[in-house]
């Protein structure tokens, strides 16, 4: 990771505001035997370290990367034929809603995907569900 405070030489400057900082981070990928490397960009209002900045992008990718695994997982969201329009946001929308109304569901002894279901078979428990019950 690196990062850079010094500006004044980028024309476009003003057009963030409270921008303090651009930061590159250097991200190696190992897949079986092929390996990738890839420069990643950002641009930041705090001017921290390279070392702060590192650590916060990787803890926002990790999150990003354990909420989009589930979604893929429990509503097969990679498979989405959704393109039009403003669908795709809206129902990535309703997705995270559902997920963590059903993740706030302590009772029932079953992973996303299986309170969803009893949820679409129960419309009992579906209504507990919708009210935070």
């Amino acid at each position: 990771v690196w990062c850079t405070h010094e500006l004044d030489w980028l024309p476009q400057k003003e057009e963030w505001v409270d921008l303090n900082a651009l930061v590159c981070m250097r991200s190696t990928r190992r897949i079986k035997d092929k390996t990738s490397i890839e420069a990643r960009y950002y641009i930041a209002s705090e001017k921290a370290s390279a070392e702060k900045h590192g650590l916060g992008i990787r803890l926002h990718w990790g999150i990003e990367n354990k909420v989009h695994w589930q979604l893929d997982v429990s509503y097969g969201e990679d498979k989405s034929k959704v393109r039009k329009d403003h669908g795709p946001e809206n129902l990535s929308v309703l997705k995270r809603c559902t997920m963590n109304l059903l993740k706030a569901d302590t009772k029932t002894k079953a992973g996303i995907k299986g309170k969803r279901a009893k949820a679409g078979w129960n419309r009992d428990y579906m209504m507990e569900i919708l009210n935070g019950k």
